[in-house]
């Protein structure tokens, strides 16, 4: 069986993993459907959010042993307000949180992601990467945020590693660190209770701008 559909505005909320259902414009899809063993392959879905389509492709699959399934996904563009809206708390919770808590501006482009599973598997394969701008990022409590922030980031095998290409922190004094370069990465989200992360530093500004900086906690050089 093969096929397609279209319809205008839904709304969802599968298994109640939103907070509130999800308000989209219309979606677009083309399918095959095999029922012995079932198999169904999507071959090309869009979906409208706003001005922002959401492209996917994928695979379902029955198999003695369970199921197996692929689903890739495209978003050309998205505000991180928007990302936080459409990711449901149980996925990748960890995280969720922390962007939630953390990231306070920016947008995501060019957002490429991927998930697969397969029988037996406790948690499936999740990869993405994209670009983002704008960003205004808390990346330690005892630091000013960084700002203007534009970089790549990918996400594989659980290890999240982000690198900005521009973007500043302002210091107390001595003006703005130009902060080109640094990366922040999570070797493993998936660690339990604490999740580590390591944050590289690459600043460049007045001598005065980076000591103003050391003397916050939990140096506090009290020069």
């Amino acid at each position: 069986l093969t096929g397609q559909f279209a319809v205008g505005a839904l709304t969802l909320n599968p298994a109640d993993v939103y907070p509130a259902p999800l308000e989209l414009t219309g979606a677009h899809a083309e399918f095959r459907l095999r029922l012995h063993p079932f198999d169904l392959t999507l071959g090309e879905a869009l979906i409208h959010d706003g001005d922002n389509p959401v492209r996917l492709d994928g695979r379902l699959r029955a198999t003695p042993l369970g199921w197996r399934y692929a689903i890739n996904g495209r978003i050309g563009e998205i505000e991180a307000a928007r990302l936080l809206e459409i990711w449901p708390q149980a996925a990748l919770a960890k995280p969720r949180i922390w962007v939630n808590r953390n990231v306070h501006a920016g947008r995501l482009l060019d957002v490429d992601w991927a998930v697969r599973g397969r029988p037996g598997q406790a948690e499936p394969d999740v990869y993405a990467d994209f670009e983002f701008e704008g960003g205004e990022v808390e990346f330690s409590p005892n630091l000013p945020p960084l700002t203007g922030l534009a970089g790549q980031a990918s996400f594989a095998s659980n290890r999240l590693v982000a690198t900005a290409t521009q973007g500043q922190v302002m210091a107390d004094a001595g003006g703005a660190l130009d902060v080109a370069g640094t990366a922040f990465i999570v070797p493993d989200v998936a660690v339990k209770p604490g999740t580590p992360a390591i944050v590289r530093v690459q600043g460049r500004g007045t001598p005065t701008a980076v000591l103003s900086l050391l003397d916050r906690p939990p140096l506090v050089l009290q020069m």
